[in-house]
């Protein structure tokens, strides 16, 4: 008996443990990876990295990452206001994007959508090279995502079209940049972040994020861009709070109007860079309208049948996914027709989320709702 006893507290004191592993840990959600318009970060880059050494992230939980003794001086300081597509003066971006960050530094666009789960980058524009859309999205997360969550890759590409003048009246050079690259994605580690001035942050999700680029310039050759980018999530902050780069670019390009001359570009040299969130300004995004699309979800609490409405009736939505407060998907369902009704009477009384992508747009809006 005395056994079964000793048992049965070690077997409570194993859930106990076990639960506080599960219920601390950051998990990414729609809610705290996907600003809505109107928000805003301050960052700024720390000065070399080269003045202190830098060790990779260790895996696993429980860690300890103390990068108090960086250099609080700052090499570049600049803002990210995340803004509508239609605010910009790129329309090419009007239907594919739900989101614009517009970085103050040079005034340069990078465009994203929010569809399904997944958060992805569909383009960028500068003064320089105008608008590029991607041929294919790059993928930047799909939600949720946490410590237990499995690896995830992504393909993608995009032609840029390139003018410089030449120096000494030369004439002009005009290419197109032809790059494809993959991303692989893997949640290396939880733990306690120290940042320089000690600004601790308790519990933190690290992922590590693998890129491997290649862009062909024309005729004139081809460079390889390697880096591999630590990013430090505290599930408050839609921005990583700490992202570390470290990364070469490699290969050999030839420029033939000067008798196919080749240089050698970056040489494989490793350069370390860390951006460091300084202070932000969010707008909440529990219940996003970012795409404009218009719609009603009711009952609203609903005990057994929800419905939505668009401007003109029954909407037309490609997919539905409900996830739980935590972000967890608890329902997806393809090739909705919501007139018919969304059939929630399995779920347990709560707070839910409610992802409605258009069918036409591809766009998606988020929706909470209470179980009753």
């Amino acid at each position: 008996m005395k056994n079964c006893r000793a048992y049965l507290v070690l077997m409570f004191l194993c859930i106990i443990l076990f639960s506080n592993h599960l219920f601390s840990q950051v998990v990414l959600t729609a809610s705290n990876v996907v600003p809505s318009a109107g928000s805003v970060f301050s960052l700024k880059e720390v000065d070399s990295l080269g003045l202190v050494t830098f060790t990779a992230p260790s895996a696993g939980t429980n860690q300890t990452w103390d990068y108090s003794a960086w250099s609080t001086q700052s090499r570049a300081a600049y803002t990210i206001s995340f803004v509508k597509p239609s605010a910009t003066p790129y329309s090419a971006f009007a239907m594919s994007s739900t989101l614009a960050a517009v970085r103050s530094s040079d005034t340069s666009y990078t465009f994203y959508s929010f569809s399904g789960g997944t958060l992805s980058k569909t383009g960028i524009a500068t003064k320089l090279t105008g608008a590029t859309v991607y041929t294919n999205s790059q993928k930047i997360l799909t939600v949720p995502f946490s410590f237990d969550s499995p690896v995830q890759t992504g393909s993608y590409s995009f032609t840029q079209a390139l003018s410089a003048a030449l120096p000494g009246g030369m004439g002009g050079l005009n290419v197109n940049i032809n790059a494809s690259g993959r991303d692989t994605i893997i949640p290396l580690a939880t733990g306690k972040l120290i940042l320089p001035g000690n600004v601790t942050f308790s519990s933190t999700l690290c992922i590590k994020r693998i890129s491997r680029e290649v862009d062909s310039i024309g005729t004139l050759g081809a460079i390889t861009n390697n880096q591999t980018r630590y990013e430090f999530y505290d599930g408050v902050t839609f921005f990583p709070v700490l992202s570390i780069a470290v990364g070469a670019a490699q290969g050999v390009a030839g420029i033939g109007g000067m008798g196919g001359m080749g240089m050698v570009v970056g040489g494989g040299r490793v350069s370390t860079t860390a951006t460091i969130v300084q202070s932000s300004t969010m707008t909440s995004v529990e219940e996003s309208t970012e795409d404009a699309v218009d719609l009603a979800v009711f009952p609203n609490p609903a005990d057994k049948w929800l419905f939505v409405l668009g401007n003109s009736g029954s909407a037309a939505l490609h997919a539905v996914t409900i996830t739980d407060a935590q972000g967890r998907a608890i329902l997806e369902i393809p090739e909705t027709i919501p007139a018919n009704g969304i059939d929630i009477a399995a779920l347990p009384k709560g707070a839910y989320f409610l992802i409605l992508t258009d069918k036409h747009t591809k766009r998606s809006t988020t929706k909470k709702f209470m179980k009753e």
